[in-house]
């Protein structure tokens, strides 16, 4: 399975975001419902989940709900496009935190 590896960084993109949150929904492929990547785990003073950040998920397309409590960003991750399936490299996403809100 191809890894899905998030930074996360402050509204201005100037700083990595500890405590944070990382929620991905399954738009299609074989995983369903809502996961948090890493599980338990948040991201670390480096914006990455702690390790080698990266959580391997199937391969498809996903929402993600990135949130430090009091900020969120939302997008879509494809775990699809570009990969081959014989040697899939993941995806590598820097996320800024902007909106107001809280993920499901």
């Amino acid at each position: 399975m191809p890894s899905v590896n998030f930074t996360v960084k402050n509204a201005a993109g100037t700083a990595a975001v500890a405590g944070a949150r990382i929620m991905l929904t399954a738009r299609n492929g074989t995983c369903s419902g809502t996961v948090q990547e890493g599980g338990t785990l948040t991201t670390d003073s480096t914006g990455r989940l702690p390790g080698d950040g990266a959580t391997a998920m199937p391969f498809g397309t996903y929402d993600y709900c990135i949130t430090d409590g009091t900020k969120k960003a939302t997008g879509l991750v494809s775990t699809s496009t570009g990969i081959s399936s014989l040697l899939p490299t993941g995806v590598a996403k820097t996320v800024q935190l902007s909106t107001t809100g809280t993920c499901p």
